[in-house]
């Protein structure tokens, strides 16, 4: 069977137009379907899920004793771009880790011989390091602890003709303070020693007033004198003619009077530091290594009539009731000092050698220095 479709130019036109009719809305089904997209676009955007914010704050001391930082997290549903404390969902801390106690250091330093330690000893210092450098420095110091030795004491008596010395001398005993009173007692005696006859081949120092009638008959001492610390109101050493040390008398406030009659010379310093020291008797000594008188109770150096010769400095300070300081001719090898003497009137010397580089004569009051 066959079918044969009729062709006309009405039916011709008929069908363009039906098929530009056909174009066209397919065009506006298109555009209206690209509007309804982009209107779904937009509202997906503005109507969507919130967005996920984070901030970070300081710690409170409940969360972290050392300090931190507490990190929060949640959604911001309001969508004003900060995270709200309602909108808060996770709270994490990050703390600072637990710091490592202060460490107690201690340093040992040797501690010479002083009011803490009279033999000396070792000063145990401690404290805690601040700084953590694993030492204790000095600003580090809070508190001292001292180790002292024991302190060596010696003391000597006369010993008789016999054994030891055939024509007698001195016995001499040494040994450690153990009970610490400052007294050597018998059963603290370590060293025992003897020196015979008039000479002493030692350091001497004098204690209490059995020391000065124990060395009566003592010639020469080659080492020094030293007379320190004691209650002793007179000292006379009527035999004494030479001291190879020094012979220094410090800070006996109760000594009065001292009598060296037959002393000659003293090879180091001679040294007077006492405040009540009103007479000395001197007559022969002609030479000294230094001379040095501060805080003794003396008027005039009458006392020295022979000294001739100083090979060091000469030191006349703070003698209060000092007038003249007349002294003989004499050669100084070092300096002059005179200072602080607020009675003092008066200076006469006859300089047979030479003064050292430089002279004071700032004596607070003296009116007349003469050096010819």
């Amino acid at each position: 069977m066959r079918v044969v479709i009729g062709h006309s130019a009405r039916g011709a036109e008929m069908f363009r137009t039906t098929t530009r009719t056909a174009r066209t809305n397919a065009r506006w089904c298109w555009l209206f379907g690209a509007m309804i997209l982009a209107a779904c676009s937009d509202a997906a955007q503005g109507m969507g899920s919130p967005g996920v914010l984070v901030r970070a704050d300081p710690a409170s001391a409940a969360d972290c004793p050392y300090g931190g930082s507490v990190v929060s997290s949640g959604l911001d549903r309001n969508r004003d771009d900060t995270l709200q404390d309602a909108e808060i969902t996770t709270r994490t801390p990050l703390c600072n880790p637990v710091p490592t106690p202060l460490q107690l250091v201690v340093r040992l330093v040797a501690e010479p011989p002083d009011a803490h330690c009279s033999a000396g000893g070792t000063a145990v210092q401690s404290g805690l390091d601040d700084n953590r450098n694993g030492q204790l420095d000095d600003a580090e110091v809070s508190h001292v602890d001292y180790l002292c030795r024991e302190a060596l004491l010696t003391r000597f008596a006369p010993e008789p003709p016999g054994q030891h010395c055939l024509a007698g001398g001195l016995v001499f005993f040494a040994g450690r303070d153990r009970d610490g009173d400052g007294m050597l007692q018998d059963r603290e005696i370590e060293i025992t020693e003897f020196e015979c006859g008039d000479v002493l081949s030692r350091d001497v120092t004098i204690h209490a007033e059995a020391d000065v009638a124990a060395l009566a008959n003592i010639r020469a001492i080659t080492g020094t004198l030293l007379i320190r610390f004691t209650s002793i109101r007179t000292i006379s050493l009527p035999r004494l003619e030479h001291v190879g040390g020094a012979l220094q008398i410090l800070d006996n406030v109760q000594l009065t009077g001292l009598a060296l009659p037959a002393l000659h010379d003293v090879d180091g310093d001679f040294v007077l530091n006492a405040d009540g020291l009103r007479t000395v008797e001197c007559p022969r000594l002609q030479r000294v290594g230094r001379f040095d008188l501060e805080l003794i109770s003396l008027q005039d150096l009458s006392g020295f009539p022979a000294l001739s010769e100083v090979d060091g400095n000469v030191q006349i300070n703070k003698m209060v009731v000092l007038v003249s300081g007349d002294l003989p001719p004499s050669s100084i090898g070092g300096d002059v000092s005179i200072t602080a003497n607020n009675a003092l009137v008066h200076i006469a010397w006859n300089l047979l050698d030479r003064v050292g580089e430089s002279t004071s004569a700032t004596t607070l009051g003296c009116r007349w220095w003469t050096c010819r």
